[in-house]
């Protein structure tokens, strides 16, 4: 999965650096395979999807560095039907609102690589039910 990505993106695996974590500015990222892990879970993220401009979450699963571009190879959640405001009794004028800020997703099998400035946020990650709840509320600079 990984090499097809990396032929996507027009980069040359011969010429590529892996790596288990990033600092960036202030924030460090981990990946899901770090062998040190914290208790916070700072491979999940939010990031811009570059042909939509849409939000999406995932959890980085390695970064990649190709010349001088940066990559997160990530896996990636999808929305579920259900929303968290099915569960809420909050004014309907919240709602759109609740929704975005606390989107209920699962994890897929499907992986991108996509570039690291394109990574919004850390996320929370909240269980529920057979899904979870994923938040970009600001925890870039917070531990769990």
């Amino acid at each position: 999965m990984l090499d097809q990505q990396i032929v996507l993106n027009a980069a040359n695996l011969n010429s590529c650096n892996f790596y288990l974590r990033l600092k960036s500015l202030f924030v460090i990222y981990h990946t899901t395979i770090y062998s040190q892990p914290f208790k916070c879970k700072s491979y999940i993220i939010s990031y811009i999807d570059s042909i939509s401009k849409s939000v999406h979450y995932g959890n980085i699963i390695l970064f990649m560095k190709e010349g001088s571009r940066l990559f997160a190879f990530v896996q990636k959640y999808t929305l579920n039907s259900t929303l968290i405001t099915d569960y809420l009794d909050i004014p309907s004028s919240l709602h759109s609102q609740a929704n975005k800020l606390f989107p209920i997703l699962r994890l897929t099998s499907t992986f991108v690589l996509t570039p690291v400035d394109s990574i919004r946020h850390k996320c929370v990650n909240i269980p529920f039910k057979d899904y979870c709840c994923l938040s970009e509320v600001r925890i870039d600079y917070e531990l769990d």
